[in-house]
C-alpha cells in the first residue's frame, strides 16, 4: 500500500497519527519521538532509545524556516533543528547516516554532512497553528528547500519526511 493510499485510509476512517503508529513496530506507542542506533544517551535502557514526550520536544529550542514543501506553499514552519534533537541524544562520532521513519513505515535516509550544509527542522508548526493534520503531522523533517535548487528535486523530496516517528542514527 501506497503512502498517499495509507493517509487517505486514515483521514477517511477518522483515525488519528497515534492510530496509524499502533501498527508500525518502529513506533512505540506513548513515543512522541523515538531516537536509536549510535546515540550515548538512552531514556529507555532496554531498547537503547530515547524517546522524546511531546512535552520533551516542545522545550527544545525551535527556529522558524519559511520555505515551500511539495504539497504547500510558502509557509513559515517552526521547531527545533534536527542537530538539536541529536544533541540531546549524543549521537556517536561513526555516524555517517540517519534514517528517518514515517508513522505508516516510510524511510529515508539523510546524510549527517546534510545537518551542516541544509539545517532541516523538525517541524510542529506550521504558520502558527500546531502540525495535527493526520497526514503530515505531529512531526515534519523540513529544508530549507528555497534556497538550495538541489533540493527542489524529486530525489531530495524524499528527505522531507512527515509524520516523522523515529530517527535511527546510523
Amino acid at each position: 500500500m501506497t503512502k498517499q493510499v495509507m493517509w487517505t485510509l486514515v483521514v477517511s476512517l477518522g483515525l488519528s497519527a497515534t492510530a496509524l503508529a499502533a501498527d508500525n513496530p518502529e513506533c512505540p506507542a506513548g513515543s512522541f519521538l523515538t531516537v536509536s542506533g549510535k546515540i550515548k544517551r538512552f531514556s529507555d535502557s532496554t531498547s537503547q532509545s530515547y524517546r522524546f514526550s511531546e512535552a520533551e520536544l516542545l522545550k527544545l529550542p525551535s527556529r522558524k524556516l519559511k520555505t515551500t514543501v511539495d504539497w504547500s506553499p510558502v509557509a513559515e514552519w517552526t521547531g527545533p533543528s534536527l542537530d538539536e534533537v541529536l544533541k540531546v541524544v549524543g549521537t556517536d562520532a561513526s555516524a555517517a547516516k540517519l534514517r528517518v521513519v514515517a508513522l505508516d513505515g516510510f524511510a529515508a535516509f539523510i546524510p549527517m554532512t546534510d545537518l551542516a550544509i541544509y539545517a532541516p527542522l523538525i517541524a510542529h508548526t506550521k504558520d502558527g497553528k500546531r502540525l495535527n493534520d493526520p497526514k503530515h503531522g505531529p512531526l515534519f523533517i523540513v529544508f530549507p528547500r528555497d534556497k538550495f535548487p538541489e533540493l527542489q528535486t524529486t530525489a531530495a523530496g524524499v528527505k522531507f519526511v512527515w509524520a516523522l516517528c523515529k530517527i535511527e542514527v546510523q
